[in-house]
Formats: C-alpha cells, sequence, structure tokens
C-alpha cells in the first residue's frame, strides 16, 4: 500500500485493471474526438461495406465485431457474441459518434457478430474498408439523433451535406467540339494507383488520358487510415490544387455514386497524387519532404 491515510470500511476502491482501462478509453476517445488521429492499434473504428454503409466495429481477441441491430435480415444467433464491460463500452462510444438513438444503445450489453461471420451474407466482390468520419462529430455526441436500428444501407439521420474545408478550384465548361455531339464528354474509366485500380473521370471532354480521382475514393483505397480532411490538407500542403467538377463531370460523379454526400466532392489529378507519392508518405509517417 501507498500514501499516509489508513484506508477504512467506508473508502471505495477500484481494481488496478479497471482504472488502465478507464485511461485507454479516454486517451482513445480524445485521440479520436479531438486530436483526429486514428491507429491500426484503435480497439474500435467504422467499417465503409460497399462503398457506402458505415457501420461500427470493436475488436475482441484479434476479431472485429459490428451490432447485430444495424442489420435487418436473418442471421444465425448460434453466431452472435454478447458484448459487455469495456467491449460494449467502445462500440458504443462509436454508435454515439454516428448518433444512433439512446434506447438501441441504453443496454448493459449488445448482441455483435464476428466479421468474418457476416462477409457470408455480402457478394464476395463487397469491400470492407477501415474508416473513421471526417466532419466535426463531438456535437453527434452530445445531440439526440434519431437513427432507426436495421437497413444493409448506411445507417445515419444526418442528410446535410458534407464541405471540404480548404479551397477547391472550380474547373470550367469546356466548348464541346461539334464533330463530338452524340458521345458522352466525360465518363468514368479506372485507373491503377500503387496496385489499387480507383474510379476515375477525365479532366477535358474527350480526352481519356488525363484523369483525376474524387478525394474520398482516394482516402477509400490508399489512405483508409485517415480521414479525407487529413489527407486533402496534407496534399494542399504540398501545392497540390484540388478541384471541384463542372456540370458534366458532377453528372458522372453522381451517377457512379462518387460524391459520397459531398455538395461539391472535391477531385485531385491522377498526375498530381503520383508525383506527390512519396512526400504524401513521408508526411504521413512523419517525415521530411523530399
Amino acid at each position: 500500500l501507498f500514501g499516509k491515510d489508513t484506508f477504512t470500511t467506508t473508502d471505495l476502491v477500484v481494481k488496478k485493471d479497471e482504472v488502465d482501462q478507464y485511461y485507454q478509453f479516454l486517451d482513445m476517445c480524445y485521440r479520436k474526438m479531438i486530436l483526429k488521429k486514428t491507429s491500426e492499434k484503435d480497439k474500435c473504428g467504422f467499417l465503409r461495406i460497399g462503398g457506402t454503409s458505415d457501420v461500427p466495429y470493436v475488436e475482441v481477441d484479434g476479431t472485429k465485431y459490428l451490432p447485430v441491430f444495424y442489420f435487418e435480415g436473418k442471421i444465425d444467433q448460434q453466431k452472435f457474441l454478447t458484448l459487455r464491460g469495456w467491449d460494449w463500452a467502445h462500440l458504443r462510444f462509436c454508435c454515439k459518434i454516428q448518433g444512433v438513438r439512446d434506447d438501441l444503445i441504453a443496454s448493459d450489453y449488445c448482441e455483435s457478430v464476428a466479421l468474418q461471420e457476416l462477409r457470408k451474407y455480402f457478394p464476395l466482390e463487397t469491400s470492407f474498408v477501415e474508416y473513421w468520419p471526417v466532419n466535426d462529430i463531438t456535437s453527434k455526441v452530445v445531440s439526440k439523433k434519431n437513427i432507426q436500428s436495421g437497413g444493409w444501407t448506411r445507417v445515419t439521420t444526418n442528410h446535410e451535406s458534407k464541405q471540404f474545408q480548404g479551397r477547391l478550384t472550380l474547373i470550367k465548361d469546356f466548348p464541346l467540339p461539334l464533330m463530338q455531339l452524340g458521345q458522352p464528354p466525360y465518363k468514368a474509366q479506372k485507373a491503377l494507383i500503387e496496385k489499387k485500380i480507383v474510379k476515375c473521370i477525365n479532366i477535358r471532354p474527350y480526352q481519356f488520358m488525363e484523369v483525376m480521382v474524387t478525394l474520398p475514393h482516394l482516402v477509400e483505397h490508399l489512405f483508409p487510415s485517415y480521414t479525407e480532411e487529413q489527407v486533402g490538407n496534407m496534399m494542399v500542403s504540398l501545392g497540390v490544387v484540388l478541384y471541384k467538377g463542372n456540370k458534366g463531370q458532377l453528372e458522372v460523379i453522381r451517377r457512379e455514386g462518387l460524391e459520397d454526400n459531398y455538395d461539391q466532392v472535391p477531385l485531385v489529378t491522377v498526375k498530381d497524387i503520383l508525383s506527390n507519392m512519396q512526400n504524401l508518405k513521408n508526411v504521413m509517417n512523419g517525415g521530411d519532404v523530399s
């Protein structure tokens, strides 16, 4: 025992392990909400399923578990894991981040299903990518939202358009050559960046060699451990120009489902991505720009 005071029968004591877990939980909350930093070692987070649906998870003994009430349809109940204590506290933190209704997370426990089990209910090509919300999330934790349970789509009631805080340069509406009328001036294509295939769109009408990628799509495939705001700001700090599309490009972006709830989704050229890739990696690893 340490200290000069003597314990009495009225003193309340807490196990050291509980204090350690409490500190780790508060530290994680602070890093994610205030510092907006994520780590591969974090116990909880979100998975973006199929490029659209964001579902929270908590890691238990090296396995990711997701709350059952986020999904509709029959899931084998024998595969459920009942979460309690600190495991449920971490998952409930993510639910509060997303604005889940209080009555859905008021219990002392939560039924969950392992990610590997959940994959069986989706097509084989469905993607499951690490994700963390970009926008201000502090207000969601203390506000009363009305997110319902169930639904295989993204679970959210916040339909306000996202806004990138940095400057976006508008791409002008280029005049269309008469000889090309009848053909689409802009179209979705695919580009290979860092061994990852990403969707892209051409910069100028009918010129399909120079292309751009939306910032959310880029972050999802190449920098899933970072937020869109973080990657966008890194690029701006490196002198990279971020764009917003013209009318023709926006039509393709919406048709392909790449707007990601942005009113003006940021775009970056593949040329700028490739020429600044090493500098981006250096910045992310805490190094210097070459």
